[in-house]
């Protein structure tokens, strides 16, 4: 039976490292974004992170891993939005416009990521669409323009319907922008279910020769039983 239980195990070692080393078949992509603002380091500005909603079905877009060398002040949501930067901020559509508005004393770069949902829009809506723009603090008009083609000064827009991310430029060099794609792989569902499956199975197994070496394992012969008492 110690043999068994040693395979048992030893087949538990090795199906579960197979799975763990299997190549991933599903994977989600996020969104890297660099902002170079040094040529206007120190000036104040509004960083805008804007969600409209196009229609059904619904989407959200969640902003990470935020970094800058410049300063953050106050931060108004509007709609549906969670959480403040530089932690995690989440921007849902159960509204048509959904905004963080961010204070900054500006430094030589911010840098963050974003991954959003990929529902496609519907017959009869248009894509959601997640936007960066930067804003004069005083009269929350874009800080420059860029040639975003909306007219909308933009620095990046994101439209979910399964085209990538455009990045604009500032017209007068104010800003540069970089925006590159990363893979990050994602356990696919039916190898995690095939693992859990084959756990349980061994663990039966186990249990069930646990049970038959308490019936049918070793025990003393009748003469050694008798033989204390004479």
């Amino acid at each position: 039976m110690k043999k068994s239980r040693s395979l048992s195990l030893t087949a538990l070692t090795v199906i579960v490292g197979s799975l763990s080393f299997a190549p991933l078949a599903q994977s989600a992509t996020v969104y890297f974004v660099s902002i170079n603002t040094s040529v206007i380091a120190g000036t104040n500005a509004v960083v805008a992170l804007d969600f409209l909603d196009g229609g059904t079905p619904s989407n959200s877009v969640v902003i990470s891993g935020f970094l800058t060398d410049g300063s953050l002040g106050l931060q108004t949501p509007t709609g549906d939005v969670s959480g403040t930067l530089p932690s995690t901020v989440t921007l849902a559509d159960f509204q048509f416009f959904n905004e963080l508005l961010t204070e900054m004393t500006l430094g030589n770069t911010l840098a963050f990521q974003f991954a959003a949902t990929a529902n496609a829009p519907d017959f009869g809506s248009v894509p959601d669409a997640f936007s960066i723009f930067m804003l004069d603090p005083n009269t929350l008009l874009p800080l420059f323009p860029t040639n975003a083609p909306t007219g909308a000064d933009a620095l990046l827009q994101f439209d979910i319907d399964g085209s990538e991310p455009n990045a604009y430029l500032a017209s007068g060099g104010e800003v540069t922008m970089t925006v590159a794609q990363v893979q990050q792989q994602v356990p696919e569902p039916g190898s995690l279910l095939l693992a859990s499956l084959i756990l349980a199975g061994l663990s039966c197994q186990r249990r069930h020769h646990d049970w038959a070496e308490s019936l049918t394992g070793p025990h003393r012969r009748p003469e050694q039983s008798l033989s204390q008492y004479a």
